[in-house]
């Protein structure tokens, strides 16, 4: 089973590895599927999950952990996901 991104609108700050020209070019490479929504400059405030959600992620999926690469990275986090908040993300993942 192959997993596809519907539509994947993504929120974040301003820092500047997310507003770098590469980030840019594949932003604009995407822009069938994905959606930016900058948050403004020192407005932390604005974005909880950064605090919250991100934070448990690290801690609780990527601290301290070696991944042999980048899907069995994202499949801890879906798994972690999944089991911490139930299976949200099927109203942006759809088989194929």
């Amino acid at each position: 089973m192959k997993i596809r991104w519907k539509r994947l609108i993504l929120i974040w700050d301003n820092a500047s590895f997310h507003v770098s020209r590469m980030v840019n070019d594949y932003i604009k490479a995407q822009k069938d599927w994905l959606a930016i929504i900058h948050l403004p400059k020192k407005a932390p405030y604005l974005n909880p999950n950064e605090r919250k959600v991100n934070e448990r992620i690290k801690s609780d999926v990527c601290a301290n952990r070696f991944y042999e690469n980048i899907e069995d990275q994202k499949a801890a986090v879906l798994e972690y996901l999944d089991k911490r908040f139930g299976r949200l993300n099927n109203d942006i993942l759809h088989d194929t």
